[in-house]
């Protein structure tokens, strides 16, 4: 017959139960060998948390390997502003005051805990520099400060966002509160160009390429303060900014949000060691037959060495010849141009049309070569029929009496043999005082070889001493203008056709009288 357990025996055995529990609770709460690490991108996890991500990094003890340790690891966690109101799109930006009140100095891990439905959010703790850090060293009895930064997604929806912050085992409560969605709303890109002097560059191309493709999406110019303000779709691109004689320079992994202006500051662009600056006041011009079409163009060295630019044309239709000119100097043809660093050339480029050209468009190209390589600009000349306008009249010199009105017509004339004359608009210029009026003043187009009928009709004030005056008919149409000028002699009113009249009425009137009287001798 087995005896039954001691009573003694039993307490023994509950009490190393006891311990063993102890132990294993212990086991549980002490920190991790494989550090956390704060993550740029929070993926809410099944329970609706975000769970950072792990490093095989070491890190220092908590000080919560014993009971005894976390009751007395004496750290504060504050903010003044804990709770900030943004809209989505926006980083908001907490002051995390880390207090050490323990006996020993303190290194702790950082990281952060993101609500349920922030998909896109990111964030990061930095310092006074605003570099990212991961961990913080907190000397015994001192105080240190830490940015935490989160950055929202445009398509966040209105509403309050609560998140922990952690300074190792300690957490902190901070709230996001999300005024306005900008879901489906356009980007905006802001930057300037400049170039290592400080000048704004214009016309300076940024391109913004999908991450890791060398296609642009969208393209645009720098105006002429080197601004660009640009809006475009949200994504991800690689901000390219480049002009012709300049390095390359390039921002990757631009992030640009729907309804968030992201400013890149100003981006410095570095000439090349040979480089020109070719700029043209315009590229098309309208040119007829018989007068050369004439190109205003400005070359400039903006290189670091001094250079000798070939001048050139290519492409240039048959019996066409092109030449370059010194603008602001003599008129000589110019076949190359040397310009030290940063100088710069007025040039005129003449294109001398054929005597056999056609109304019609002609493409060519005007060549710059410098040491940096070809500078190619393409010209176009709209040729256009020969048109000649011719205004008369009757006569050029008319004799009026003071108080009469004067009306004569006006014929215009196309003369051309090609092209219409468009678009006429008449004016008379007459002495102060008098009244002029055209009728019509306008006519649409006349034909080549019709006319056009214009009446004119003038009148001097009443008061108007006898003189000869002069005045103008201006007629301009979309080829040619032309003006002619009038006088007009205004007379005295003659009194000689009164004293005549009187003079047969006294002499008829002296007639009967005689008559009357002598008739019966």
């Amino acid at each position: 017959m087995t005896r039954p357990p001691s009573p003694r025996l039993f307490t023994v055995l509950l009490l190393l139960g006891v311990l063993m529990l102890c132990a294993a609770i212990t086991a549980s709460g002490l920190p991790m060998v494989a550090g956390e690490t704060n993550s740029t991108f929070a993926d809410p996890g099944d329970d609706g948390e975000t769970s950072p991500e792990t490093t095989d990094t070491p890190l220092p003890d908590d000080g919560n390997s014993s009971p005894e340790g976390a009751a007395n690891q004496g750290l504060r966690v504050q903010s003044d502003f804990p709770a900030r109101t943004i809209e989505a799109g926006e980083t908001a930006i907490f002051v995390l005051n880390v207090e050490n009140r323990g006996a020993e100095e303190k290194v702790r891990r950082l990281r952060a805990t993101l609500p349920s439905r922030t998909a896109g959010w990111e964030y990061r703790f930095t310092d006074e520099d605003r570099r990212e850090v991961s961990m913080i060293d907190i000397p015994q009895g001192g105080q240190r400060s830490v940015r935490f930064e989160v950055e929202t997604a445009a398509e966040t929806e209105p509403g309050q966002y609560p998140m922990s912050v952690h300074v190792g085992e300690r957490s902190y409560p901070l709230y996001v509160t999300i005024s306005r969605s900008h879901a489906g709303d356009r980007a905006r890109l802001r930057l300037v160009v400049n170039d290592k002097d400080g000048n704004a560059v214009r016309r300076a191309e940024i391109d913004l390429l999908s991450p890791g493709r060398a296609t642009a999406v969208d393209r645009v110019m720098t105006a002429a303060d080197g601004t660009v303000d640009l809006e475009v779709t949200p994504g991800t691109y690689d901000v390219r900014v480049g002009r012709e004689g300049y390095a390359v320079v390039t921002r990757a992994g631009v992030r640009l949000k729907g309804g968030v202006v992201t400013d890149l500051g100003t981006v410095t662009l570095e000439p090349r060691p040979y480089a020109a600056e070719v700029r043209l006041e315009t590229s098309s011009v309208i040119g007829t037959a018989g007068r050369n079409a004439q190109f205003e163009m400005e070359l400039r060295n903006i290189g670091r060495t001094e250079d000798v630019y070939r001048l050139g044309s290519e492409d240039v239709p048959q019996d066409w010849y092109v030449r370059f000119r010194d603008r602001d100097g003599n008129s000589a043809e110019l076949d190359e141009v040397a310009l030290a660093p940063g100088e710069g050339r007025r040039l005129t480029i003449e294109a001398i049309p054929s005597r056999n050209a056609v109304p019609g468009t002609y493409n060519l190209t005007a060549t710059v070569l410098g040491g940096g390589g070809t500078y190619a600009r393409n010209l176009t000349v709209r040729m256009q029929g020969a048109t000649e306008m011719r205004v008369t009249a009757e006569r050029y010199q008319y004799d009026i009496t003071r108080g009469d009105a004067l009306e004569f017509n006006i014929t215009v004339r196309n003369g051309g043999t090609t092209g219409a004359l468009t678009n006429l608009n008449a004016s008379i210029s007459a002495p102060q005082g008098w009244s002029a009026v055209l009728t019509p003043q306008g006519i649409g187009s006349v034909p080549p070889g019709d006319t056009a009928a214009i009446r004119a009709r003038v009148i001097p004030p009443a008061s108007i001493p006898a003189s000869e005056y002069r005045f103008s008919v201006r007629v301009v149409a979309d080829q040619a203008e032309k003006t002619d000028e009038y006088r007009v002699i205004v007379h005295e009113q003659s009194l000689v056709p009164l004293l005549g009249v009187l003079m047969l009425a006294v002499i008829a009137g002296g007639t009967w009288f005689l008559f009357r009287r002598y008739r019966r001798r």
